[in-house]
């Protein structure tokens, strides 16, 4: 997932990353870096409490905030599309509070609640987020414990070639 405060350019690079690693999951080298799962994930915050939120608008509206693209601005924003509430990836370090307000949550709404004022921002905005498998090895090691599940390790020009598909099936696979 992309930092809460990322601007579009940032965004585009996160989509090259996510159509690179699509080609890697289908590629010579299917299962290196695999990919479970590309989702949209919306504007995602955890209270204090330990439940999950999409936050509505801190104004006391109590509609759910939605992404947001000003055309004069680099970054994205959440907005009400009632009272035009936004706040902007650029200014959540100085305002990201305003979202785990008791008006912008479903639980711990009283302001005497323990929570009150409590949460964490997990997904500012909708975007993509990648579902990949966790690795307990570097990637190298994982690589080569491959190689070894499927034939003959692979020298260093073999694995280049093979990552670029120039290495005939038969010495690949073993």
């Amino acid at each position: 997932m992309l930092h809460d405060h990322a601007d579009r350019r940032a965004e585009l690079l996160f989509s090259q990353e996510v159509a690179l690693n699509r080609e890697f999951a289908s590629g010579p080298l299917q299962g290196i870096a695999p990919i479970l799962d590309v989702i949209h994930l919306g504007p995602l915050l955890m209270c204090g409490c330990g439940t999950l939120y999409h936050p509505r608008c801190p104004r006391g509206c109590n509609l759910p905030l939605q992404r947001f693209d000003p055309p004069t601005r680099e970054f994205p924003a959440l907005r009400c599309s009632k009272c035009e509430y936004e706040l902007s990836a650029e200014f959540v370090h100085q305002r990201g509070h305003e979202l785990h307000g008791p008006r912008a949550k479903p639980c711990c709404t009283k302001d005497d609640d323990a929570f009150a004022s409590v949460g964490t921002i997990v997904n500012f905005v909708l975007r993509e987020a990648m579902v990949m498998e966790s690795l307990d090895m570097s990637l190298g090691d994982y690589a080569a414990y491959r190689e070894k599940q499927h034939g003959t390790p692979l020298g260093a020009g073999e694995r280049a070639l093979h990552y670029f598909g120039m290495l005939p099936r038969g010495r690949a696979s073993g």
